[in-house]
């Protein structure tokens, strides 16, 4: 009994496959980055924070709250846009008002090259306690070993019913000397 071997094709194989289009290829990034982001929200989602608190004083002054879920994905774009350890991204604080709407929400991802963190920082428009806050905004914060401000800027602010991203800008900021503090 003999088995069939397949016939050779009558083309060569590097004739036979076409190269796909470069939208096929920049559509697949998109599918990526979009799983990505959805599954590394998704893990901040299941962690349980540093800290958690309750503001028993706390009045809201946004038009609308906004989920965990929403201000982690913003979180979690802007950490893969800066190429941050996703895989370390961890949530340290979160403190809600006594209905479970969100106030602040705070996310750690190390620098393991320099021992540095980024602080990334979700505050909700209003008065929460003793603190008070113009905008709803996400702000981020480069810390030093010594937990010293290195840089800071926004990641994002809520205006006008939409998130503006500002194309995350950035300030130096200037140390201070704990032992020249005049």
């Amino acid at each position: 009994m003999d088995i069939d071997k397949p016939k050779a094709p009558d083309t060569p194989t590097s004739e036979q496959t076409e190269t796909p289009p470069p939208e096929t290829e920049d559509i697949a990034g998109e599918v990526r980055d979009d799983v990505a982001l959805e599954l590394h929200t998704a893990a901040l989602l299941k962690q349980s924070p540093t800290v958690l608190k309750v503001c028993e004083t706390s009045e809201i002054r946004e038009e609308r709250i906004f989920s965990r879920e929403e201000v982690y994905r913003l979180i979690v774009s802007f950490a893969m846009t800066h190429n941050l350890n996703m895989a370390n991204l961890k949530v340290s604080k979160i403190i809600n008002d006594e209905k479970g709407n969100l106030l602040i929400l705070e996310v750690e991802s190390p620098n393991s090259n320099r021992g540095t963190y980024h602080l990334i920082n979700y505050t909700i428009k209003g008065r929460h306690g003793r603190n008070q806050c113009g905008k709803t905004n996400i702000d981020w914060t480069l810390l030093d070993t010594d937990d010293i401000p290195e840089e800071a800027g926004r990641v994002a602010e809520y205006e006008e019913g939409e998130w503006d991203r500002n194309d995350y800008k950035c300030e130096k900021v200037g140390k201070v000397d704990p032992k020249n503090n005049n």
